[in-house]
């Protein structure tokens, strides 16, 4: 539940394989020179060292301070731009955040070295032109991503937050549809592509039901649920709907989430 990416965390024993790096340490180096080939693999770590504001904010300080060094030491690291980026961002620094970012497209040979860095750079530009109010150089960051690099989950999720501020509903059906059908792709770049598809159904189960058709958006939430999504919905929406359309079995379904829900509460 939350932002997942890949890291490599099971290796062998070796004297030559080591850290490197001082903030966000990577192993991939290392492996590389070793001549390790690297493995997918099903474990999960679960990482709570941002859990609060607290530690986010004394580890963005923390962790600033330390890329300032490792950018001086490795200025044409797309690794360390981006997450110099990252961190300007974290700070509310948009136009240095900005200007880390682009250097990571003007590095030579950037995409080869670190594919999913490079990929994710149109997002993250307008992720950052989103949070400094430029709507239109935002949205045209997004559709460059789109255009270009359609597997990555994140454009379509800000387009359609912004198409929904604009009451723009096409736009928000059509940006949610492609998140929905969107294969999960865990990179090394951390996405939090549960989040963003359990919304793009919230969203088009909820327009579903306003728009009178109860089946599609019961549907559209059972199958939400049975991807095991954490619920953007309301559980009260997903029972009306489930009502309305006359489907007894989701009825009920809901209507005990409902109650466990109340319970925990």
């Amino acid at each position: 539940r939350g932002e997942s990416f890949r890291q490599i965390r099971l290796f062998p024993n070796w004297k030559n394989i080591s850290f490197q790096g001082r903030i966000h340490e990577t192993l991939g180096p290392s492996i590389s020179d070793a001549g390790i080939s690297i493995r997918h693999s099903a474990v999960r770590i679960i990482h709570t060292g941002y859990n609060t504001e607290v530690a986010r904010k004394a580890k963005s300080l923390r962790n600033h301070e330390l890329l300032k060094i490792e950018v001086a030491e490795y200025p044409d690291s797309p690794a360390v731009n981006m997450e110099m980026g990252n961190s300007y961002h974290q700070l509310g620094m948009y136009n240095e955040a900005i200007q880390h970012y682009n250097k990571v497209r003007t590095i030579p040979n950037s995409e080869h070295l670190q594919r999913d860095i490079y990929r994710s750079i149109p997002s993250l530009i307008g992720a950052t032109l989103l949070a400094k109010g430029d709507i239109e150089g935002a949205e045209a960051a997004f559709r460059e991503s789109i255009d270009n690099f359609p597997e990555k989950p994140s454009p379509y999720f800000h387009m359609a937050e912004i198409a929904m501020k604009r009451n723009d509903i096409a736009t928000l059906l059509a940006m949610s549809s492609r998140l929905i059908t969107l294969r999960e792709e865990v990179s090394t770049v951390a996405s939090d592509f549960n989040g963003m598809v359990a919304h793009a159904y919230a969203w088009s189960g909820t327009i579903s039901l306003i728009r009178g058709d109860a089946e599609t958006a019961a549907n559209l939430f059972a199958e939400s649920e049975s991807r095991k999504l954490p619920p953007a919905f309301k559980y009260e929406t997903a029972l009306e709907a489930a009502k309305k359309a006359g489907m007894n079995d989701l009825s009920d379904y809901f209507e005990r989430k409902l109650i466990d829900e109340g319970k925990r509460r």
